[in-house]
């Protein structure tokens, strides 16, 4: 999906590359940070092996990788930048937050991400690192609007004043996520802020349903995932979120999936043996405006709700060829105006991205993203 405008490109010198796109597209230069160029003679001599021995031009150099275990990194002494501080990065899949806290108590690990949020005070006060930030990564269901309830904007209007966001993320995931009702967080340029906040107002999420015609309630399946790619606590958050809808009538089934089954079931969407699926849990980054097309657009690649909506469409079409990015930006906090009000999605929180360090290691700055510089930082 970031490489799709892309017409031709052709090099000019041995500095510059000259790019063409399909049309007027302003959102090339966040594009191009998805857009991955490895060495063409690695490829050629590797062919299908490329993935397990990858060849790049980045600061760390790959070493071995063993599938569901680690993921070995030297420093490379030849990068064109900054040369890296540690030698050496050993990266763990540890699919679950109690392990990796239990990891880095023990020395295991140095770092580690997403631990139970009610480990935080105690680790602060073993010396820990807690570090927390804002940054533009949204926690959502994508809803159902091609058939069953949530194909009502009033439904799914309601479910979004039954969801108690100030409780959920103060105390049961300890500050470490701030309440969203729309789709960007406050620190985007995309963010409206004259949208409808949606707070808890369980009386008026039962008034909507009544209009829409579910008086007596309804009773609906959440796929949501276990664990995975930035999804917080998805157990406890859900639990929670359960028993908020079940205030109002709507009576949720979780059906709890591994990451990869989830992914499967999101990229088949609403259909076959998920049609009667109302909601699946996962969560997003919101840091590129070309997002507003792919989850949302009647066109879009991941749109897998099936919402669809004309004056949306022709707002992001205007916002990709506009001549500035302050006119861009107009058009996407207007577009981002009718997802508040439409709701394709439900959004409830906007990740703080929870990471623990150990006291010894030193020069890490916390991101306001998911890309993290590895090069400052140093292990004492």
């Amino acid at each position: 999906s970031y490489i799709t405008q892309i017409d031709k490109y052709e090099k000019i010198d041995d500095n510059t590359v000259k790019i063409t796109t399909k049309e007027d597209y302003n959102y090339l230069p966040y594009d191009m940070s998805f857009i991955l160029i490895p060495s063409p003679t690695a490829v050629k001599e590797k062919g299908e092996d490329f993935i397990n021995s990858p060849v790049g031009t980045g600061p760390y150099k790959f070493v071995s990788k063993t599938a569901g275990q680690e993921l070995v990194l030297e420093a490379n002494e030849d990068y064109w930048g900054s040369v890296a501080k540690t030698k050496q990065v050993i990266l763990k899949p540890i699919a679950d937050s109690s392990a990796r806290l239990a990891a880095l108590k023990s020395g295991e690990v140095n770092w580690a991400e997403v631990t139970p949020p009610e480990s935080i005070e105690s680790l602060k006060a073993d010396g820990y690192q807690v570090l927390l930030n804002s940054y533009p990564h949204v926690w959502t269901y994508e809803l159902n609007c091609k058939t069953g309830p949530f194909a009502d904007v009033r439904v799914r209007q309601a479910m979004s004043y039954a969801i108690d966001r100030e409780t959920l993320c103060k105390d049961i995931i300890k500050g470490c996520g701030t309440p969203l009702s729309q789709f960007c967080y406050s620190g985007s340029p995309w963010y409206d802020s004259s949208a409808e906040a949606y707070d808890y107002n369980p009386e008026k999420a039962k008034e909507l349903l009544k209009e829409a015609g579910y008086e007596d309630g309804f009773d609906t399946t959440f796929l949501v995932p276990t664990s995975g790619s930035g999804n917080m606590w998805p157990s406890v958050m859900n639990e929670f979120i359960q028993k908020n809808l079940a205030e109002v009538g709507i009576n949720v089934t979780i059906e709890s999936l591994d990451w990869n089954t989830l992914i499967t079931a999101m990229n088949t969407g609403f259909e076959g043996e998920y049609a009667d699926v109302g909601a699946m849990n996962s969560s997003y980054y919101t840091l590129f405006p070309n997002v507003f097309k792919k989850y949302f657009g009647s066109e879009g690649a991941f749109n897998i709700g099936g919402w669809s909506n004309e004056e949306y469409d022709s707002l992001i079409q205007k916002a990709q060829t506009a001549a500035s990015d302050e006119e861009r930006d107009g058009y996407l906090i207007e577009a981002e105006g009718i997802i508040s009000e439409e709701l394709p999605w439900m959004f409830v929180c906007s990740d703080m991205n929870l990471r623990v360090l150990a006291s010894n290691v030193k020069g890490f700055v916390q991101p306001q993203s998911w890309f993290c510089d590895l090069t400052s930082v140093t292990v004492e």
